[in-house]
């Protein structure tokens, strides 16, 4: 089974799972919206190589430093398309799933402004330490324990290194859950397609 493959069963799966513990939700399980995203993921990772990845994976990680400005975004649609000028399919689909909703980034950035107003910041996808936001905050990765993983690659980072061992265990489970709720709630109010939980580290 390709990576690809693998990747679509478990979200299924995990969704069905979703939807048996809430009966009275709608995961909308049998639209498999997870399906455009996981097949860029995959695209990416084949067809572009290490090199071409990290440099789009900065070109966006540099935009949420910036929390997403409207100038932000266009500087990095504008890189994208400097780094993806040999892929002009997946520039495109880059350019329809990331940076199209002007309006949901513009949203997006005056949360950013307002959390940061509050004395808060607004991270996106935060996976290891050495994660440029993650790695200049000096905050360390949750995990339920302080039991390193072992193996694994982060290919987005230079050398691509393993899993941090640099982790805080959680002591209040109920405080996590409360941020991915809140979380979920503005990425809906932001009117997202989709919300992708990542819990690497």
């Amino acid at each position: 089974m390709t990576i690809r493959k693998e990747q679509a069963a478990y979200i299924a799966q995990h969704i069905s799972d979703l939807q048996q513990q809430n009966p009275n939700a709608d995961f909308k399980a049998s639209e498999q919206w997870w399906t455009p995203s996981v097949d860029l993921g995959a695209d990416l990772q084949e067809s572009l190589g290490p090199v071409t990845n990290s440099q789009l994976e900065a070109c966006i990680a540099k935009a949420f430093e910036r929390k997403c400005s409207p100038e932000a975004m266009t500087e990095a649609r504008g890189e994208a398309k400097t780094i993806l000028a040999e892929y002009p399919d997946i520039l495109e689909r880059v350019n329809t799933m990331i940076f199209r909703n002007e309006q949901l980034w513009a949203q997006v950035h005056q949360y950013a402004l307002s959390e940061a107003e509050a004395g808060r910041d607004a991270f996106g996808r935060i996976q290891n330490e050495n994660m440029p936001m993650l790695n200049e905050s000096g905050y360390h990765v949750l995990a339920p324990s302080t039991v390193p993983v072992k193996g694994g690659k982060f290919r987005a980072l230079d050398g691509h290194p393993g899993y941090t061992e640099n982790i805080a265990q959680i002591e209040n489970p109920e405080v996590i859950v409360e941020q991915y709720r809140h979380s979920v709630q503005l990425a809906k109010e932001a009117d997202f397609d989709g919300i992708k939980l990542l819990s690497q580290g």
